[in-house]
Order: C-alpha cells, then sequence, then structure tokens
C-alpha cells in the first residue's frame, strides 16, 4: 500500500489551464417608447362639506358622555376604541324615531 501511495505522489502534477470562455453575441439595445403621462385636471375645492351621517353626529355630541363612563386605568392607547365601542352601544340603545331624528340632522346643537 505504501508503495502505491508514492506511485501516486510522484506523479507530475499537470499544469491547470482555465477553459476558455465564449464570447456571446451583443444583443442589441432597443429604445424602449415613453409613455407620455396624461395629468388630472385638479378638482375646485369649494369648501362645502358633506352633512355628518346620523351615527357620526350622534358621536360628535356624546363623546365627552361616554369618555365619562370609559373605567379607570386604561391606558391612552386603548382609550380611544373603548370610548368607540361605549358610542356604539349607546347607539344600539337609542330608540328607530330617536335615530331618525338624528340621521335628519334635527337634534340641536
Amino acid at each position: 500500500m505504501a508503495e502505491e501511495r508514492a506511485k501516486r505522489t510522484t506523479k507530475p502534477v499537470e499544469k491547470y489551464s482555465p477553459p476558455v470562455p465564449v464570447e456571446k453575441p451583443k444583443e442589441k439595445k432597443v429604445a424602449k417608447e415613453k409613455v407620455v403621462k396624461v395629468k388630472k385636471a385638479k378638482k375646485e375645492k369649494t369648501g362645502e362639506k358633506k352633512p355628518l351621517v346620523g351615527y357620526m353626529l350622534f358621536c360628535k355630541h356624546n363623546r365627552e358622555a361616554a369618555k365619562k363612563k370609559v373605567p379607570p386605568g386604561i391606558e391612552s392607547k386603548a382609550q380611544m376604541p373603548a370610548v368607540a365601542k361605549i358610542l356604539g352601544e349607546m347607539w344600539g340603545k337609542q330608540s328607530e324615531s330617536a335615530k331618525a331624528e338624528w340621521k335628519a340632522g334635527k337634534v340641536a346643537k
């Protein structure tokens, strides 16, 4: 076995030559067509807003009362969802006639 190893190691090492890279023909670059963007005409701002929906009007008038019902010890991040939940419950307890008044916007401001 030692003799075989000696034969293998004494064999001269051939010089390594990396393979010659094949040059690929270059592709011609085709210019892309430019897309012209059409600008939209700006709408004129009239300053008029849509009237509030009945639920939003109700929330606007009852938000302070709902904030007082929030249990103490709630973090500031969790306070807003808690107020919204209370307002939703308050809205659900309203009668249909009261809801109709809010939706019509006939509630005293």
